[in-house]
């Protein structure tokens, strides 16, 4: 159960009333308690039913209960709880006289009566509103004579001397005219004389209000209307009514001077009910049931993500005159809220039917899956790219991986933040050696929608032992362990970017051997038969990089392993890259460095070397 901190603002109301000599004069029997309520993490507990326990203490803040009573009340939003205390029985047996008096309440936040804390606070006042009642009698012998009035003649009796009002104006009382109306008197002398012109009962200061239908700022014998857009013109001798028009009519004068409508009027016409609601489109329409007695120009529908939406918005123009018509309303954004309206345009101008609205279909989120990245042999970075989230907020967003196709968030995942956007990845705990795929993820209220797949073999790409891994052996590999994992390791760059494969002379070698294990036998064999020299294998027999010096050119099996993982790897050019594979005296296997092209070429020409060790 959580700590219940309850802040004690305490505010006590008493009712006072006044001691009179009437015997049933009774005092309150109630008093106001209020109190903030936190919670044990300091946050307001609002708009919550708490249950509370009060007591009534007498002589001390342990003393004995004279009073106690429970309630259930509700705190407002910001935390405060109000009771009144008193509704129960025995609260008016108290002798406010016999104090001092405390007021224990205890709190449940749960609305129950497991009282989780407790506060005590002194009665400091006593409320002598309360202790007032008990003083029901009076001691001692009182004896009244009241006074008898008669009949008062109000014209004479009664004189208040200037002396005692400061502000008493005499020229005002002299005069005969303000005393003859009452409701003058109390302007300064300085208005003596002109509140001595106005007739007595007249109104002073009085504005007239048009729309008044009684008082003293009623107008009478205003001009009359029935319809709104009703109006009047004066004929020489009497106010005479002109009915509204219909819109789209103007006045004119004939020649007698008397204004008529004349003109078409606006066209009459409907909106169609939306239908065929997408993500980014919908359809609508009107119908125009009535041109106003001029010809339909131009019809269509507009719309907005505001109101009323007007010709000055998006709009569509679906042909002339009057009767049905079809509109396509296309380019919105998804899961936005859309107001559309038909319009119709003749020579009196442009009139729209009823407003419609709809919303667009929130869709799944669009996203692509970050190309995977080595970070040790163990893990890897992926990650996405959140290019729409549809129209709803996307909520998680991560990458999730399996060593089966088609990955989904049931199993293993990263949650990378929320949003749209560019998001980064790692995945841990990989199994070196083993392929795996992977897909970014977006989830929106609409559900979780997926990137492309890749697939990757843990451990390639990452930083190992002087270089990038460019491959772990697999099970049936030479020097496979299942309990240790080995491969091959690429050098970060390539050695040259154009040497010859031997040392000037085209002899046979005797490094023939192409499949993956067999580079360092046959970088050592074309050491052995070529001697010293500047050619492809010399330069990664003699390579010392990053503390490593086994270093040797890979075979053609090899070559080719580096080539298919050249993005994991990096650096690769698209052209040819020795091997150390030969062919015959005069031809090697070559391949293309970022494709898998493979094909023969003489020695003595120049191509790009990439240097590889085992771990």
């Amino acid at each position: 159960m959580k700590k219940v901190i309850l802040f004690f603002t305490t505010v006590l109301i008493f009712s006072f009333q006044l001691l009179t000599f009437n015997s049933f004069a009774q005092a309150p029997q109630k008093m106001s308690y209020q109190a903030v309520i936190r919670n044990s993490g300091d946050a307001l507990v609002t708009s919550t039913v708490i249950g509370m326990q009060i007591s009534i203490l007498q002589g001390s803040s342990t003393g004995t209960p004279v009073y106690v009573e429970t309630q259930t009340p509700t705190t407002n939003v910001n935390g405060l709880v109000s009771i009144e205390i008193g509704g129960g029985t025995g609260f008016d047996a108290i002798n406010w006289a016999n104090g001092p008096y405390f007021i224990k309440t205890e709190t449940d936040i749960t609305g129950g009566t497991n009282y989780s804390i407790s506060g005590t606070s002194q009665l400091l006042s006593i409320p002598y509103a309360l202790h007032a009642k008990t003083a029901d009698s009076l001691l001692g012998t009182i004896t009244e004579t009241d006074p008898v009035f008669t009949a008062w003649d109000k014209s004479t009796g009664i004189t208040i001397p200037a002396s005692q009002i400061s502000d008493f104006q005499t020229s005002v009382t002299n005069n005969t005219e303000v005393l003859a109306n009452t409701a003058k008197n109390s302007y300064p002398a300085v208005d003596s004389i002109k509140l001595a012109g106005i007739a007595a009962g007249a109104e002073v200061n009085v504005n007239a209000d048009w729309n008044a239908t009684s008082g003293d700022a009623q107008i009478l014998n205003k001009p009359a209307g029935n319809n709104a857009g009703d109006m009047q013109y004066w004929n020489g001798t009497a106010w005479v009514m002109i009915p509204v028009g219909i819109p789209g009519q103007y006045l004119q004068l004939n020649t007698a001077n008397i204004p008529a409508w004349l003109g078409a009027t606006y066209p009459t016409l409907t909106t169609t009910v939306v239908s065929a609601i997408t993500n980014v489109s919908a359809t609508s329409g009107g119908n125009i049931t009535s041109d106003g007695g001029g010809e339909i120009t131009v019809r269509g529908v507009c719309w907005s993500t505001s109101p009323n939406p007007t010709t000055a918005d998006i709009k569509t123009t679906n042909g002339a005159g009057t009767g049905t018509f079809t509109s396509n309303i296309t380019g919105l954004a998804v899961g936005t809220t859309y107001y559309v309206r038909a319009y119709a345009i003749s020579i009196a101008g442009t009139m729209y039917g009823n407003q419609e609205s709809f919303t667009t279909v929130a869709v799944l989120a669009t996203l692509t899956t970050t190309a995977v990245s080595g970070v040790s042999l163990s893990a890897e970075a992926s990650g996405g790219n959140i290019t729409n989230d549809g129209g709803a907020a996307v909520t998680a967003r991560g990458v999730c991986w399996s060593i089966s196709t088609n990955p989904t968030i049931v199993d293993n995942i990263t949650t990378d933040g929320t949003g749209a956007g560019i998001f980064t990845s790692s995945m841990a705990g990989l199994t070196v050696g083993t392929i795996y795929y992977v897909r970014a993820y977006a989830t929106n209220s609409i559900g979780t929608a997926y990137g492309n797949e890749l697939s990757f073999t843990a451990g390639i790409g990452a930083s190992h032992q002087g270089g990038i891994v460019a491959y772990v052996l697999q099970s049936g590999d030479p020097g496979y362990d299942a309990n240790v994992p080995h491969g091959l390791i690429a050098a970060p760059s390539d050695q040259s970017s154009s040497i010859q494969w031997n040392n000037g002379t085209n002899t046979i070698t005797g490094a023939t051997a192409t499949a993956l294990g067999t580079g360092n036998a046959n970088t050592n064999t074309i050491v052995a038969s070529q001697g010293a020299g500047t050619y492809a294998a010399q330069l990664c027999n003699d390579l010392v990089l990053n503390s490593y010096s086994d270093w040797y050119l890979p075979s053609k099996d090899e070559l080719n392993i580096l080539c298919l993982n050249n993005l994991e790897i990096g650096g690769f050019m698209g052209s040819y890259y020795w091997t150390s594979s030969e062919a015959d005296q005069n031809y090697v296997w070559i391949q293309v460095g970022n494709g898998v092209m493979q094909t023969v070429n003489t020695k003595p020409n120049g191509f790009r070397v990439r240097a590889i060790r085992s771990f």
